[in-house]
C-alpha cells in the first residue's frame, strides 16, 4: 500500500492533541521542535511498518507544537490591530516554502534517501541556530 497516501490521518491525530497546548516543558524556549522534525525522515524511511507510524506521529507532534507556538509568538511580536495581517503573512510564506521544500524532498527522495535525511537533520540544526538568535534578540 501507499504509506504516503494514507498518512496524513495519523499525522494529525498525533497532531491535534498538540495543538491547543502551551508548549511543554521541554519547548520552554521553543527550541525542541527542530530535534523532533530531524527524527522524522528516518523514522518514516525505514522501510518497516512501525518506524514509519513513529516517524508520523513524531511528525504530527512537531507540526502541533510549532502551530501553536508560532501563534503565540507572533501574538507576542505583533500589535493587536495588526496580527490578522501578520498571521496571513506568515501563512504564505510558510506555504509558499512547503510548496519549494516539497518539491526538494522529492526530488532528492528519488535521487538519495541518505542524502534526504541528512539535508533535513541539517536544515533543522540550521533551524534551531536561527530560532535560538531570533529569541536571544528579542530578549536583548
Amino acid at each position: 500500500p501507499d504509506v504516503a497516501a494514507t498518512s496524513y490521518t495519523p499525522c494529525s491525530a498525533t497532531a491535534s492533541p498538540t495543538s491547543p497546548a502551551p508548549p511543554l516543558p521541554l519547548d520552554t524556549e521553543h527550541r525542541d521542535t527542530p530535534p523532533l522534525v530531524a527524527l522524522v525522515p528516518p523514522l518514516a524511511l525505514a522501510g518497516r511498518l512501525a518506524p514509519a507510524l513513529a516517524g508520523l506521529a513524531v511528525s504530527g507532534i512537531a507540526v502541533g507544537i510549532q502551530d501553536s507556538t508560532i501563534k503565540a509568538l507572533v501574538a507576542d511580536l505583533v500589535a493587536p490591530g495588526q496580527r490578522a495581517t501578520a498571521y496571513g503573512v506568515f501563512a504564505g510564506i510558510q506555504g509558499a516554502f512547503a510548496i519549494v521544500g516539497g518539491l526538494a524532498v522529492g526530488w532528492l527522495y528519488e535521487r538519495s534517501l541518505t542524502g534526504l535525511v541528512i539535508v533535513v537533520a541539517l536544515t533543522q540544526v540550521l533551524a534551531r541556530g536561527v530560532l535560538a538568535t531570533l529569541l536571544a534578540a528579542r530578549r536583548a
